[in-house]
């Protein structure tokens, strides 16, 4: 089951399962696709070089960068896999890579209240788990934000909004993976409650007030 083991450059270690692990098999891939998440953030946190070993064949490959990473993660684990951007330093590069996040989570929100209102019953197993694509996507930016900051000792107002922005879900993601206790009703106020937040923000971000 755990095919490949991570080796980031702080030493600490970080198990894959391999894909007869979850083929074909909806609530194991729903564990590793939880599992991946958990690793995206510990990429976005420790960052590159990142060893892979297969613990079948014994072979270790080294990977320096995201590109050739994201490729090998692709054909191994998972698409769409969000591992941050902690090879920027620059400000202007780490505010638009924020930018595009929050486009992806104004999206969601949006489809996600869409696709509750039209159900003739909530089905809790849709969501089984939680909101992990919305998890994973606010707890890498900041992660991603705060090392940049830390790294480079440079911050801007923008990056302080960015950082409202990704820390508004916290209470949805968490009312999201209580399964028996879920209410469509209350999960859809929660929804429209974070994208006014977000909305309101993301505007005077747009008009340049911030």
């Amino acid at each position: 089951m755990n095919r490949y083991s991570a080796s980031f450059k702080d030493g600490s270690k970080f198990t894959l399962y391999g894909s007869g692990y979850f083929n074909d098999k909806p609530v194991f891939y729903r564990h590793h696709y939880s599992n991946l998440v958990a690793f995206s953030v510990e990429v976005a946190e420790k960052g590159f070089p990142i060893c892979i070993t297969d613990n079948e064949s014994n072979e270790i490959l080294s990977f320096d960068n995201i590109e050739a990473f994201n490729l090998w993660f692709e054909n191994n684990q998972a698409k769409d896999i969000d591992f941050g951007f902690t090879d920027l330093n620059n400000l202007l590069e780490v505010e638009k890579e924020c930018n595009n996040r929050l486009d992806k989570l104004v999206s969601f929100l949006l489809q996600e209240v869409k696709e509750l209102k039209s159900e003739r019953e909530f089905n809790p197993w849709r969501i089984d788990g939680g909101y992990k694509f919305l998890d994973m996507v606010c707890k890498v930016t900041l992660v991603s934000i705060k090392n940049f900051e830390s790294r480079t000792n440079i911050t801007s107002n923008k990056l302080q909004v960015f950082k409202q922005i990704y820390s508004f879900p916290k209470d949805l993601i968490e009312y999201s993976k209580a399964f028996g206790e879920i209410q469509s009703e209350k999960l859809i106020e929660m929804c429209k409650s974070n994208l006014d937040l977000i909305l309101d923000l993301k505007m005077n971000l747009e008009s340049n007030k911030i």
